[in-house]
């Protein structure tokens, strides 16, 4: 890791460790969030990689397959398809999440209809396109979402009720510094 982005993870409190930088890029780098994304056979750059879509937003109601706000694709490790996983890029277009998450911020999701407590996932509330909140798990079933921004509460679903559901788990966060 170059010496500029051991500076860049230190300054941010992020685990030099976690840092994936690609060199012919300039200072992209990408951030593994989740324990969903432990196959790292990918960092040395030379295994397969396959392309993802890219989307822009995912309406309440759309199978994220026949989605057509595709924006662009990006690549994954090919290993990550294991046993069938599938895997989508969003990008983060608010700040409910800053300053975690910054507007422009690219997401790789795991397609899944749960997560672990306290996860960050894309979830479809009220109806409305997918979002993406912390994830908390209440004694009674219930979801809280959270937003990392202190400006807007967290609010409580139930899963199935009140048209909440869990689209998927985001396992790797990719930001452009300059």
């Amino acid at each position: 890791m170059a010496a500029h982005q051991r500076r860049i993870s230190r300054l941010l409190g992020w685990d030099a460790n976690q840092i994936i930088a690609d060199e012919g890029r300039g200072a992209d780098i990408a951030i593994d969030i989740s324990a969903e994304s432990d196959d790292d056979s990918w960092k040395d750059g030379v295994a397969e990689t396959v392309k993802i879509k890219l989307l822009g937003s995912l309406p309440a109601g759309i199978p994220f397959d026949a989605v057509t706000d595709v924006i662009g694709d990006e690549e994954i490790p090919a290993a990550w398809l294991a046993d069938d996983r599938e895997f989508i890029a969003f990008k983060v277009k608010d700040v409910r999440m800053y300053p975690r998450y910054l507007a422009g911020d690219l997401l790789i999701v795991r397609i899944t209809p749960n997560c672990r407590n306290g996860s960050d996932a894309l979830v479809y509330a009220d109806g409305t396109e997918a979002v993406l909140r912390q994830v908390q798990q209440n004694d009674d079933g219930s979801l809280t979402l959270k937003s990392y921004n202190p400006e807007y509460p967290p609010k409580t679903y139930r899963l199935g009720e009140d048209g909440v559901a869990i689209l998927g788990v985001v396992v790797q966060m990719r930001r452009t510094l300059f």
